[in-house]
């Protein structure tokens, strides 16, 4: 128990910043991003529970149905839907290049915001305001003729224009911020693309950390058989 209790420390030493709000979860374990074979779904209003239709709360699922991973999502495409009936949609790709499968090109800034989202950061925040959040990212992607998803007002500017300050002030965290941050493009069993969501990868000391625990649990595990 003591092992477990200094990985505790050491996993969560980074994680004690001053926060304008609870982190939330929008990380995926890299390992469980497995082309045509990881299967995903996805619940609305997962981060607006007033009830507006913003945000996402996706599941990670083996090929085999068994639940892996749910994080907290923004889509970044309105050429494209997702069906909320738990249907379950195989992971077309993951990547770290700004290019939808629509053809959207995500801003460094929507970035930002979404990780900023996830780790605390956006002023203001509150847990009824997922469609500011939405409406914030939407307005920093644009479209293949080079048209914005929407148009920033109220809070979402806010944060539009904390990004922009982030990246003047000093570019070279907040690219460090913004290149956390992925792509992931489902499809449906027959191959037609879906909405394309946002995702982060973890920080350095949280994959050590699930390094850690896999070698622990492996050790356990032979442990176990050969006490058996």
């Amino acid at each position: 128990m003591k092992y477990l209790f200094a990985i505790a420390l050491i996993g969560g030493s980074c994680c004690f910043p001053q926060l304008s709000h609870a982190s939330i979860n929008i990380s995926l374990n890299p390992s469980n991003l497995v082309p045509n074979s990881t299967k995903i779904s996805f619940v609305t209003g997962a981060v607006d529970p007033s009830g507006g239709n913003s945000g996402f709360l996706g599941s990670i699922y083996t090929n085999d149905g068994t639940l892996l991973q749910q994080w907290e999502t923004f889509c970044v495409e309105t050429q494209e839907f997702v069906e909320l009936d738990n249907r379950k949609y195989l992971l077309h790709s993951s990547a770290a290049n700004p290019t939808t499968s629509a053809n959207n090109v995500v801003g460094d800034t929507a970035k930002w915001i979404y990780y900023q989202f996830g780790h605390g950061g956006l002023a203001g925040w509150t847990p009824n305001d997922g469609e500011e959040v939405q409406e914030a990212i939407w307005s920093q992607v644009t479209k293949p003729d080079s048209s914005p998803l929407a148009v920033a007002n109220g809070l979402a500017l806010t944060w539009v224009n904390d990004a922009i300050a982030a990246f003047n002030t000093n570019y070279a965290a907040a690219k460090a911020k913004a290149d956390q941050i992925r792509i992931l493009n489902p499809i449906t069993l027959d191959g037609t693309h879906k909405q394309s969501m946002l995702y982060a990868v973890p920080e350095a000391s949280t994959v050590a950390v699930w390094s850690i625990l896999t070698f622990l649990g492996a050790g356990l595990a032979y442990r176990k058989r050969s006490l058996s």
